[in-house]
């Protein structure tokens, strides 16, 4: 029963993944499509685990970007990544998230930064975590899809993936999206 439920989550998230609708992209305001995200996300943590975010000032240099993305696509991708954080920190503690572009005044991409306290992860899987059908999840758990189809839903929209990782101290992914016409405009 558990591997045909396994095979059923398989097929299921490819199933999803190669239904993704690019003219389901739309022009959103990045904070708050991305703060309505992470109150989607947080739905989905144990009540142990606190979120606290940066970044998120609607008057500060980021308030006017915008970003071109699927909203379900984008809370699978949070939710995936907040899963693991919370996962990995043992179910308790805080995960942080913070927005941030390198260039605010005439940013090109905006950077979602997901950091966790937990394990961390180890170089050899890290060479690995976006591998398809990888995981570190007893059998039952995991399809090791999870990161592999964040990855390429952000690749759609012209961005990537990157993890930093220390075993003992934590993991952080960083989510590079790109930015929407001129922020200067409007």
């Amino acid at each position: 029963m558990e591997s045909t439920r396994f095979t059923e989550d398989v097929v299921s998230g490819i199933l999803a993944f190669g239904r993704q609708d690019p003219t389901a992209d739309r022009e959103h305001d990045a904070l708050a499509i991305l703060g309505e995200a992470v109150c989607f996300c947080a739905g989905h943590l144990p009540s142990s685990v606190s979120i606290r975010q940066t970044g998120f000032d609607p008057s500060g240099p980021l308030a006017r970007l915008r970003i071109r993305v699927n909203r379900t696509a984008l809370c699978q991708v949070l939710t995936n990544v907040f899963l693991n954080a919370a996962e990995a920190s043992g179910g308790k503690g805080e995960i942080a998230v913070a927005l941030s572009a390198a260039a605010p005044e005439s940013p090109s991409e905006l950077t979602i930064s997901i950091t966790d306290t937990g394990r961390g992860i180890d170089p050899i899987t890290m060479k690995r975590i976006f591998e398809p059908f990888f995981t570190t999840k007893s059998p039952g758990r995991g399809t090791g899809l999870g990161l592999s189809m964040c990855s390429g839903i952000v690749e759609r929209w012209g961005g990537c993936i990157e993890a930093q990782s220390v075993p003992g101290k934590g993991t952080s992914f960083h989510i590079f999206i790109p930015v929407v016409g001129d922020p200067g405009e409007g």
